[in-house]
């Protein structure tokens, strides 16, 4: 019986796939409209499953074949270039005079090793250093020092420096860095409002 219960469910979801209303597809098969109307229901629902089990596997594939292409950008890889060069025949079709094949070595991309990192390990690597927004004050605001608040890109108001701190900067910037010597560590650095 489980047989013919089957053959006729097929049959029934071809006929409702051919647009015919379920009380005619119930009864071309033998069966209730009540029937007709669960099958329907279940039918719709194994659809659904059958689609998102489809859709699934094909997130799937296309995470990996992105995932794929990222170890290549990441690691570098060779490719190869062809150029091709065409004569006319005597018919006045064209044919291959010559084709140049040139191996070219692609090194790794800089932007996908930092992608990877920052994705991967998000403690140790960091595109920018995570930053509390609540000790920082808006853009534009002054600070209780007389600063200015915003982004570290913003620039560095130098107006409360004194004449030598400023020209012990200049000296700074115009000098190349001295052995293992840092601008940052000097000794002596003339600070604000001397």
């Amino acid at each position: 019986m489980k047989r013919k219960e089957e053959t006729c469910r097929a049959g029934f979801a071809k006929l409702l796939g051919e647009g015919w209303p379920v009380p005619a597809a119930a009864a071309r098969v033998g069966v209730t409209e009540r029937t007709g109307y669960r099958w329907r229901r279940e039918i719709a629902a194994e659809r659904a499953v059958r689609g998102e089990r489809e859709a699934a596997g094909v997130r799937e594939a296309t995470r990996q074949e992105a995932l794929r292409g990222l170890v290549r950008r990441v690691t570098g890889y060779m490719t190869e270039e062809r150029k091709s060069t065409y004569e006319l025949d005597e018919a006045g079709g064209q044919r291959i005079k010559g084709e140049v094949v040139t191996r070219k070595e692609v090194p790794p991309d800089l932007a996908a090793i930092v992608f990877v990192l920052t994705n991967t390990d998000p403690a140790h690597w960091q595109a920018k250093p995570l930053r509390s927004r609540a000790a920082d004050p808006a853009p534009g605001t002054k600070t209780e020092d007389g600063g200015r608040g915003g982004d570290a890109g913003e620039s560095l108001d130098l107006a409360r420096l004194s004449d030598a701190a400023l020209r012990e900067l200049v000296a700074l910037l115009e000098k190349p860095a001295e052995e293992g010597e840092s601008g940052a560590r000097r000794e002596g650095f003339a600070g604000a409002d001397e």
